[in-house]
């Protein structure tokens, strides 16, 4: 949700490779465990970006590319950004659309 959430604005997508993980894929995509903090650095940026993380001792991993419309994760295509903002912006009134007020409530 945060990288959809942060290319919203410039409806940039990104690209996703796949992840070497040591635990449940859910878990690492959609946890919120405290300390996990995502950064875009510029390409040109990017190589005294990753010294300055390993001369910290910062445990990091890189999980793609920005891009310029499409959300590809794991080589497979989910559309385009503005698609999904449309429906991140939308989701409570598409939802609710059609109930009567008392209705609305208890379809939530």
């Amino acid at each position: 949700i945060c990288l959809a959430e942060s290319g919203f604005n410039r409806n940039m997508g990104f690209e996703i490779a796949d992840q070497e993980l040591e635990f449940r894929k859910d878990a690492y995509w959609f946890g919120e465990s405290l300390g996990r903090i995502i950064v875009s650095v510029k390409q040109n940026q990017q190589e005294s970006f990753l010294d300055f993380m390993m001369r910290q001792q910062i445990i990091f991993s890189e999980l793609g590319k920005v891009s310029t419309n499409d959300i590809i994760i794991e080589n497979e295509n989910w559309g385009t950004i503005c698609d999904w903002k449309d429906k991140y912006d939308n989701a409570i009134n598409e939802l609710l659309k059609g109930q009567e007020n008392e209705q609305a409530l208890s379809a939530i």
